[in-house]
């Protein structure tokens, strides 16, 4: 493998992607408060008792806390990853889309909804490290993603023109 064909884009998306998996498995959201009324109700739907103390876990990581989230988070694991492995082995240049836009695009969708999450986090459960960090690998594929473009001379435009024809 020739890391020179490995463009400075590809190198930030490709490594934010495969940190955006480790931090899926870091907490993202904890139970509130036990002691305020919100997070005594989410105690109760989670079945954790104020007396228990630290012998529960009360957090949750990406997989646990979304239904499809996650799936969109994985698939911008995948193709971050993906395209640059295959720009490393030489093999992204006969693709009819420029990985780079696909990876820019798919970056974008994932950091909206992380950021989403963010604002509005489940159940009014708290935030933890792993979101902030979901949220930091997100935007690290949508800007690796976007400079692969300006490496390559691409847009949106051109790729849609490209499928058209």
């Amino acid at each position: 493998m020739d890391t020179g064909n490995l463009g400075r884009g590809a190198m930030i998306a490709g490594i934010s992607g495969a940190l955006l998996f480790t931090f899926m498995f870091f907490s993202w959201y904890g139970a509130p408060d036990v002691n305020d009324p919100i997070g005594q109700q989410l105690g109760e739907q989670l079945g954790v008792d104020a007396g228990l103390g630290g012998d529960v876990d009360t957090t949750a990581n990406a997989w646990q806390s979304f239904d499809f989230i996650d799936l969109i988070l994985f698939l911008a694991v995948i193709v971050s990853v993906g395209f640059a492995v295959m720009t490393l082995a030489g093999a992204a240049s006969g693709l009819p889309i420029a990985g780079s836009a696909i990876t820019c695009g798919i970056g974008v969708l994932a950091f909206i909804l992380v950021l989403y999450r963010v604002l509005d986090p489940p159940e009014e459960a708290s935030r933890e490290i792993g979101v902030w960090l979901g949220l930091l690998a997100t935007a690290g594929i949508a800007i690796g993603g976007y400079l692969g473009m300006q490496e390559e001379d691409t847009s949106f435009g051109e790729q849609a023109d490209r499928l058209r024809t």
